[in-house]
């Protein structure tokens, strides 16, 4: 996240009632004390949060299987937020060409089922950003009604 989106981030998402995308670990925070500013503000807040982030792996598709297997398989406790960039074949070729091969085949492990079944396999349970937005309203919805606060500023602890 660059530094000087981060505040904006987590004030869109207050001001929609949406939960940041922003997990609570993450080690290519440009600005770490910024970072670990807003995750504080937000903890303080007793909002959820993810715990950690994994993203699309570049590699090549003769690879793919086996290390997005490996990646599942080495998910550390608690919630991960998987970013993906899955794409079917048609116009991504076109728009971004150097990506569109593991974007591809991000796609297809996706679609036949290889990664939740990986998933299963190591007893990871899929959840999606619905169940985490629930648990972030119902902490608004308690907090309107206490007549506090679900806001969580990342300036508050500066």
């Amino acid at each position: 996240m660059l530094p000087e989106l981060l505040e904006c981030h987590v004030a869109l998402a207050r001001d929609h009632g949406l939960v940041p995308v922003l997990p609570r670990t993450i080690r290519f925070a440009p600005d770490q004390d910024a970072y670990e500013r807003a995750i504080h503000a937000i903890d303080a807040a007793g909002l959820a949060l993810p715990d950690h982030f994994r993203g699309t792996l570049a590699v090549a598709p003769s690879e793919a299987a086996d290390r997005y297997r490996a990646l599942i398989a080495s998910l550390p406790t608690g919630i991960t937020h998987m970013a993906l960039h899955c794409a079917a074949s048609g116009d991504i070729e076109v728009i971004t060409p150097q990506h569109a091969a593991w974007r591809m085949r991000e796609y297809q492990l996706l679609a036949d089922g290889s990664i939740r079944r990986w998933c299963g396999e190591v007893e990871v349970a899929l959840i999606g950003y619905r169940a985490v937005q629930r648990l972030w309203s119902a902490h608004c919805a308690t907090s309107r009604a206490n007549s506090t606060s679900c806001s969580a500023s990342t300036s508050d602890t500066a």
